[in-house]
């Protein structure tokens, strides 16, 4: 008597993998200390299914051409927290990012 016994990924599996976007809160308004407290975005984790699967999240800015603040900030890919101080208000003038 054989058999196989197949073990699949089942975080390759679109039919069992699902990943659900959670609510984001803005952090607090940064006031151009350069230090402390510095500007901190603290990701609200996805919602993962099943939990074995793991994220590695990534960062890109979108919208403002010349500023970065994702590599001018310490971004981590496994919690998609960015931190970010500055005095320059050259680099990042006062708005909204």
């Amino acid at each position: 008597m054989s058999f196989n016994i197949i073990f699949e990924n089942p975080c390759l599996d679109a039919s069992v993998f699902q990943l659900v976007s959670t609510t984001q809160n803005n952090p607090p308004d940064y006031a151009y200390t350069g230090s402390s407290p510095p500007a901190i975005f603290i990701l609200n984790a996805f919602t993962i299914y099943p939990p074995i699967c793991t994220v590695v999240y990534s960062c890109e800015m979108t919208t403002l051409a010349g500023f970065d603040l994702c590599e001018d900030g310490t971004f981590t890919a496994s919690t998609g927290n960015l931190v970010i101080a500055t005095e320059s208000f050259a680099a990042y003038p006062p708005k909204v990012y």
